[in-house]
């Protein structure tokens, strides 16, 4: 994806989980790349197979956890790295650089929920609401 003309930052209070996406469309279709973090306890069986992390998604379903290397909203753009075993199950470069086309509260939104996702965060914290 080379231009995101949609973001979404959705904070499931139920679940406990942040999801952030980037669509190529403006309507969320074509190329997405989808974040997903849970706040909470992690399962033994998800610290053992290295799930205790957020998630990455591609619009075709590649799923990875864990990745992100270097992550910059610089403007009107996004540049992120990811690691080589991330990029490969992806099936992407290792760095990113995604323009955007989304209003200003749509990019301050991203960055807020990105630092949350890429920070982890206290499993008792509620970490995103607007």
């Amino acid at each position: 994806m080379r231009t995101a003309r949609s973001a979404v930052v959705h904070w499931d209070e139920e679940a406990g989980i942040l999801t952030v996406g980037l669509g190529e469309e403006a309507d969320g279709s074509g190329r997405s790349l989808l974040i997903q973090r849970q706040f909470g306890e992690f399962s033994q069986q998800d610290v053992a197979l290295g799930q205790d992390t957020y998630c990455l998604m591609t619009e075709d379903g590649a799923t990875c956890y864990g990745g992100i290397t270097g992550f910059v909203l610089d403007g009107s753009a996004v540049k992120v790295t990811l690691s080589e075993e991330a990029a490969s199950i992806l099936g992407l470069s290792v760095q990113q650089s995604i323009d955007l086309e989304i209003d200003a509260g749509d990019r301050e939104r991203l960055e807020h929920a990105m630092v949350q996702v890429l920070a982890g965060g206290d499993a008792n914290e509620q970490p995103f609401r607007r």
